[in-house]
Parts: C-alpha cells; structure tokens; sequence
C-alpha cells in the first residue's frame, strides 16, 4: 500500500514537470512573439510585456526545480521502501524456516 502510495505520488509529480516545461516551452513562444504594437508608449509596453513574460519563465522554471528536487526525494524513499520489503520477505522466509525446525524437533 506504502510503495503504491509512494508511486503515484512519482507518476503525478512526473506529470506535473512535465506541464510545467510545455508551460515554460509556450511561454517562450509567446516572449518570441512579442513585438511592438501601434499604441501609446508601445516600445515601453512592449518591453514590460517581455519582462513580465521572462518574469513568468523565471517563476514556472523555480516551480520545476521545486518539483524535480521533489521527485528526486520521493524516488529515494521509493527505494528505501522497497529495500525494507525485501529485508522483511526475507525475514519472513527466516522465520518460516525456524518454525518448520522447531515444529521438526517438537516431534
């Protein structure tokens, strides 16, 4: 239940990343774009325009980072989830060994 919980958490915040980076793809697009249109002030508006847009990257750029340090964690106790597992399979198996001996000199 632990390792499934762990896992979707992955797979959702690998989608998010994801979107992030079309999000930052088509916010370039849009800085591409930008140009000067015929209005009052229009090269001062164009370049807060373009400010703001860099501005907007910057921010979904941070987010990504955020997400992909995120990610980076969840994979790490991901496998210390699945080497603990293993170790208690293991114990497991040792036990039920034990048991089978112990039932074997009982009789």
């Amino acid at each position: 239940m632990k390792l499934e919980k762990l896992r979707r958490e992955l797979r959702d915040l690998e989608q998010t990343i994801s979107e992030q980076w079309q999000e930052i793809k088509d916010t370039q697009d849009c800085l591409h774009s930008t140009n000067v249109i015929n209005e009052h002030n229009s090269i001062t508006r164009m370049f807060q325009r373009r400010e703001s847009i860099k501005s907007r990257i910057e921010s979904i750029f941070f987010d990504v980072s955020v997400a992909s340090q995120n990610a980076k964690d969840l994979s790490l106790r991901i496998m210390d989830t699945e080497k603990e597992k293993q170790q208690l399979a293991k114990r497991k198996e040792a036990l039920a060994e034990l048991q089978v001996q112990l039932m074997g000199e009982k009789n």
